[in-house]
Formats: C-alpha cells, structure tokens, sequence
C-alpha cells in the first residue's frame, strides 16, 4: 500500500480444527491490514492435496464424486468439520465479506480511491449486484 499498489487479501475459513475465535481471529486481522480489496473463502480440501488425504484418513470426506469439487458446489456436501457447524461456517462466511466491505471508513476510503483511478462506476455496479 506505501507504494500505491492496490492491495487484496485471501483468507480460508473453516481449515480443519478452526474455531469461532480462530474464524474471529482472521476477519479481524482482514480489518486491520486494511487492504483494497478482501476475500474470504471456505476450506475446500481438493482431491490429490495433503488435506484432502489427511480429511480422508480421519473419516470427514462424504464424497468421492469428483465433479462436484469445484467451487461452485458447496463444501458441505463434500466433508464434515471436526470442530465447527456447517451452520456456523456459512455465517461467518456471509458475514466476514458484510463486515470487510460495509465500513463506512472502508466506503469513504474507495470512494475517494475509484475516483482518483476511474473505477468508481464499475466499484458502484460491482456493489449494487452484490448478494449481502
């Protein structure tokens, strides 16, 4: 950011042995490096990975039917989480995105950011077709 380069962040939820706090941990983490932009995504332990095996080897893969691991699927059908609920996942998923990008300190800063760089329409079209 010192050098004027946009910045983004990736955070996996929901990693095997997670927590609330650890999930809490993560999005406030998100808050305080402050990048441009900030996604979160929900552990998907891709066949062929030491996850994926080490998920197997403790019985939490519930599908071997490849085609459904894509990111379009949700990972609920293809594991269970040894510590969290899929109900407590998904809530902090929908809420870590709602809590990033809805701060007003967030919003003032890229408005003023897309407009000195010519986004600022695509920046409103992009929010307005947001599912919050």
């Amino acid at each position: 950011k010192k050098a004027g380069l946009e910045t983004e962040c990736y955070f996996m939820l929901g990693h095997p042995g997670e927590t609330v706090e650890d999930i809490e941990a993560s999005i406030k983490l998100a808050l305080e490096l402050a990048p441009h932009y900030c996604k979160f995504a929900i552990t998907i332990p891709l066949p062929g990975t030491a996850l994926f095996d080490s998920m197997e080897a403790n019985g939490q893969i519930k599908s071997r039917d490849w085609e459904k691991y894509t990111f379009a699927t949700s990972p609920r059908q293809l594991y269970d989480h040894d510590t969290l609920s899929w109900e407590e996942i998904e809530r902090y998923y929908d809420a870590s995105h709602r809590r990033f990008y809805l701060r007003p300190s967030y919003m003032a800063r890229m408005v003023g950011h897309s407009l000195a760089n010519g986004t600022f329409w695509g920046h409103v079209k992009a929010f307005l077709g947001t599912r919050w």
